[in-house]
């Protein structure tokens, strides 16, 4: 699955020589030493491979489009596959980098967060990234006040546009902002632009002058490209004891219109390793025609001559036979990707059907939540319609049209489970609800039960059950606000 990609443009300062050992260095100089490959000795190979089947980097040269890729790919113990790619196409001065994750068979699925790469920062502080149409792109928030209001007034009307979306930061009453600006930054990095408004006199002044639509009073607003998405905006005043919830949401919503975005295969390794396969797929046909001439030859000096060309020819089939089976990889596996892009797309841009519902402002818990709870909804409510009806029609066909997994009953069950003849809080039923994101804390003779964190969703738990019943009303009362 593809967490997250952008292109960026380079300067000349980043050549060959240097990108390769930046991204070398990128990697021995990581701070969880389990991703490092040792024994790296580069002396300027175009066309080499570092590390093990478990943990590997491999750098590869198209010279015909003056392209050097580098894939660095870990298979963690749960059965994670972290592959992260960096593709710079040194003739048209850009780069393409890509993080994706996919699991082995045996993988434990837990979470799904991730880290935007670190290598980004790198080219930022080397000085390798231009300028998106002037505006710096950086790993921390640009302030903006009066002496802008020129190029502002194009952004908040959507007449200047930049390449990168550009996220507005509003000042709440008290002045502040209602996020971390610096985090939100540093968070986006390489896939947006931050501007924070220098103080909340902004708010009037750049609604009058700029756009009366203009962010006012801690709200954020994301500025996209008109051709693809105008503008979201996202309210603070839910958020004022969960400012981490709104800056997660905000670093989702941008991270996902990164991902939507068409690459150009040439900027995908899997693009790149196909046109470089199907270059030497031609040398090695070219050569194979070379050598059915040397063979006619050969059928003239004797049988010891033709043999020897015989078994040259059978061994350019054999590598242009292997070749072909590593393009048609590759090729399934572009093909796959590219499916998978144009679901993003229509999932965030409705391109291919007006959708029934409109999310709002909640975001799943946990992958599928949403979901999952309202086609259980759904299906209770069916039990109270005629059979026969046309409600009974419809919330059917919705039902059977989404593949219902039944999510939310099998955490309720396991809930039910675990505080059957509940006595006492023990280690393992710790663990188990908190792998269910359950955050507990110790209070006095009673633990305090926040889901995911959040304060919407808390109850208490007593340490020791006083009657046979606590452990159903435990449960009763955590599946009614919680799942």
């Amino acid at each position: 699955m593809l967490l997250f990609s952008t292109v960026l443009s380079i300067t000349d300062e980043l050549t060959p020589e240097k990108f390769i050992k930046l991204v070398i260095d990128w990697n021995s100089g990581s701070i969880h030493p389990e991703n490092i490959i040792h024994g790296i000795q580069w002396n300027g190979e175009r066309n080499i491979r570092f590390g093990t089947d478990e943990l590997w980097m491999e750098i590869m040269e198209y010279a015909a489009e003056e392209t050097v890729a580098v894939r660095y790919e870990k298979k963690a113990e749960d059965g994670r596959i972290w592959d992260s790619d960096y593709v710079v196409n040194f003739r048209e001065k850009k780069i393409s980098i890509q993080l994706d994750r996919s699991y082995a068979d045996e993988a434990l699925i837990t979470d799904s967060s991730f880290s935007t790469p670190h290598f980004i920062t790198m080219l930022i502080e080397q000085g390798y990234l231009k300028d998106d149409y002037g505006l710096e792109v950086l790993r921390r928030p640009v302030i903006v006040g009066e002496n802008d209001i020129g190029w502002l007034s194009g952004v908040f009307k959507g007449k200047k546009e930049y390449r990168l979306p550009v996220v507005y930061v509003s000042r709440k009453r008290s002045g502040e902002p209602a996020v971390d600006v610096d985090w939100l930054a540093s968070r986006l990095k390489g896939a947006a632009h931050v501007l924070l408004a220098d103080s909340k006199k902004c708010d009037k002044l750049f609604s009058e002058e700029c756009n009366p639509k203009v962010e006012t009073g801690g709200v954020i607003g994301i500025y996209y490209l008109s051709s693809v998405k105008r503008h979201k905006t996202f309210k603070n005043d839910r958020y004022e004891k969960r400012p981490q919830l709104l800056l997660e949401h905000v670093v989702n919503h941008v991270i996902s219109y990164a991902k939507i975005q068409k690459v150009d295969e040439k900027y995908t390794w899997n693009g790149v390793r196909q046109a470089v396969l199907q270059e030497r797929i031609q040398q090695a046909r070219d050569e194979r025609i070379r050598m059915e001439e040397e063979r006619q030859t050969a059928l003239e000096q004797g049988e010891e001559a033709k043999i020897l060309a015989n078994e040259l020819i059978a061994s350019f089939d054999e590598e242009i036979r292997s070749l072909e089976e590593q393009a048609d990889q590759y090729r399934n596996l572009a093909e796959a990707l590219q499916a998978e892009n144009i679901g993003l797309r229509a999932k965030m841009n409705g391109l291919t059907s007006l959708p029934l519902l409109y999310m709002g402002d909640e975001k799943d818990l946990y992958d599928g939540e949403i979901k999952d709870i309202i086609q259980s909804i759904l299906i209770e409510a069916k039990k109270n319609v005629p059979g026969d009806s046309r409600r009974a029609d419809i919330l059917e066909d919705i039902i059977a049209a989404n593949g219902y997994k039944g999510y939310s009953a099998e955490r309720s069950k396991r809930i039910k489970d675990m505080f059957k003849g509940y006595k006492t809080m023990s280690s393992t039923m710790r663990r188990e609800l908190e792998s269910m994101g359950m955050v507990i804390s110790g209070d006095g003779t009673h633990y305090k039960v926040k889901y995911y964190g959040d304060d919407r969703y808390s109850t208490s738990i007593s340490k020791t059950a006083s009657d046979h019943r606590e452990g159903d009303n435990i449960s009763h009362q955590i599946i009614k606000s919680m799942l």
